[in-house]
């Protein structure tokens, strides 16, 4: 069982950083597609 949970943590911590680069790009994005 202590496998799942450090799959599960792993995975967590990879969907953070995916959302925190993804709304940082589409930030960017809109900052662009304004100008």
């Amino acid at each position: 069982m202590p496998q799942a949970d450090d799959d599960r943590r792993f995975l967590e911590a990879n969907l953070e950083r995916f959302v925190s680069v993804y709304a940082g790009t589409t930030t960017l994005f809109r900052m662009f597609a304004v100008t």
